[in-house]
Parts: structure tokens; C-alpha cells; sequence
């Protein structure tokens, strides 16, 4: 059954890309399923590449992570692939996941469409964006169809209010022109672009926290695993390990944490009788 918020294509009309390589969108419905197959290719693209580069999206076993954890992840992931591929480009990883997607491409994912609450809510709002990206002789590349999440946000909260006055439309199969769209708009371009970068920048900002916070920790364990090297330089000197033999000592024990802590856990005047069962000084 479709749920409110996800919105699919139309059934029984060209759907895959492949489609319209010959003959481009003719009527709304097509145009809607093209744009529709356009993003759904980037966002299972992009997806298919963070998941081989990072473990931890495509692993569905624990850890469990809440789903705002999970969020900021996925965008963690994507500014460190991102940075890899300016650094370290890997086309061999985005050129796999592309050969598996054509695989799959004629695979189109099938849904129950029982016509309840939830699939007319759906429905209008699917139809209602399908005439904002077609309500322009170019094919929807001006500013009504960057428009199109605002309208979609009004037009769900419209449908929790409005439940029991349900109106709906007639997809017409000519291009429309419908006076109502000009007072959904709620927001400018200019003002709903800042929004949008202005969330973008919150996320950005707590990956970046985040990665600082990694880094602290890391800093940190270098700084103790110094003080610990000195540490144990300075015991072998104290213990009267010959000069000769202080750095070969020293190089083990630093290689062996095991036997370091033993070492360190001896009281300081065994530490040289110690050192003597390992070593012939």
C-alpha cells in the first residue's frame, strides 16, 4: 500500500531512461516519469558507491543507530567521498556500481496501489507537481519546478486540513495553465534557497564538530602513548641498562605491550633482573 509521503510514477506509462533516448516526454504524465526515473537513477547511483566505499552504510547488522545518528553519517560519508575523489579519483568503483545498476534497470519496483486515504492524498500531490513541471513552454526548467518541494510541503499540509472536502484533479494530457500556482507560492526562489543552504550549513558545521571531536580523541591517545614512551625510557635508564642495550630494550618493549606492562609493573630494583631474562647484557 503507498504511504503519503512516498510518491511513484505512473503506472503504464514509459518509465526508464532508456525510453526517451529517441522520442522525449510527449504529455505530463511522461514528463513526471522521466524526472522520476532521473532521480531515482542519482539517488541509487549515489548510494551504490557509498555503500561499497563505507562499511557502515551497507551493513545491516549492529551497531543500531537512531535515525538523525544515521542521517548525519550518510552526509559524513558524502563529504569524505567527495574529498577522496578530488584527491584520489576511483572511477573503477563508480564504473561497477553503474554496470550492476543496468542490470537492474528493468527491474521497476511494483506497488499495491489500493485506492484508500493514503493513495488519493498521494495521488494529488504527485498531480499537482506534475503540472508545476509542466506549466512552462520549456519544459519545466524555470523556477516552477525548483518550487516544487514548497508547493509540496503546502500542499500536505493543505490535505491534513482539508481531509473531508477532498478535491480532485483531472490530469489533462495538453499542457495546463493553472492560476493557482502562482498563490502556492508561498516562499521566492531566493528566499527557500537560503533555507535550504542555511540547513545544509547546520549539517555541514556538526560533521565538521564531529570530526574535530574524532580528532581531539585521537590527539589525546597520542599524547598519553607519548608520555608513556618516555616513561619508559626513563625506567630503563633508572633500572642501569647498559647504553649499549637501551634502545634495543626500549624498541621491544614498545613492540610488546605485554611484556611492557610487566616490565613497568615490576618494583624498580627487579626491572633490570627482569629485563636480564629476556636480554644477555
Amino acid at each position: 500500500m503507498l504511504k503519503r509521503d512516498l510518491i511513484t510514477p505512473y503506472r503504464g506509462i514509459r518509465y526508464h531512461l532508456k525510453e526517451y533516448s529517441r522520442c522525449g516526454p510527449t504529455n505530463v504524465k511522461e514528463l513526471f516519469n522521466l524526472r522520476h526515473a532521473t532521480l531515482r537513477g542519482a539517488i541509487e547511483r549515489a548510494f551504490g558507491v557509498l555503500k561499497k566505499r563505507f562499511p557502515i552504510i551497507a551493513s545491516e547488522t549492529e551497531p543500531y543507530y537512531e535515525v538523525d545518528i544515521r542521517t548525519d553519517i550518510i552526509l559524513a560519508c558524502c563529504i569524505l567521498h567527495n574529498f577522496l575523489m578530488g584527491v584520489d579519483p576511483d572511477e573503477s568503483l563508480i564504473n561497477e556500481v553503474d554496470r550492476e545498476l543496468s542490470a537492474t534497470s528493468n527491474d521497476e519496483a511494483s506497488h499495491n496501489e489500493r485506492q484508500d486515504d493514503n493513495w488519493r492524498q498521494g495521488s494529488m500531490v504527485r498531480d499537482n507537481i506534475t503540472n508545476a513541471i509542466w506549466a512552462n513552454d520549456q519544459r519545466a526548467s524555470t523556477a516552477v519546478e525548483r518550487n516544487v518541494e514548497i508547493i509540496l510541503e503546502e500542499e500536505q499540509r493543505d490535505l491534513g486540513l482539508d481531509d473531508e472536502h477532498e478535491n480532485f484533479e483531472v490530469i489533462p494530457d495538453s499542457p495546463p495553465f493553472d492560476d493557482r500556482s502562482t498563490k502556492r507560492k508561498l516562499a521566492s526562489i531566493d528566499s527557500y534557497g537560503s533555507k535550504k543552504n542555511s540547513v545544509i550549513d547546520i549539517n555541514v558545521k556538526e560533521v565538521v564538530a564531529a570530526i574535530d571531536r574524532s580528532t581531539s580523541v585521537i590527539e589525546n591517545r597520542s599524547f598519553r602513548q607519548q608520555n608513556v614512551n618516555e616513561k619508559l625510557y626513563k625506567a630503563l635508564v633508572c633500572a642501569g641498562v647498559p647504553d649499549k642495550n637501551i634502545l634495543a630494550a626500549y624498541l621491544f618493549l614498545g613492540e610488546n605491550k605485554e611484556k611492557m606492562m610487566l616490565f613497568m609493573g615490576c618494583p624498580p630494583e627487579k626491572r633490570l633482573e627482569f629485563l636480564k631474562m629476556i636480554f644477555s647484557f
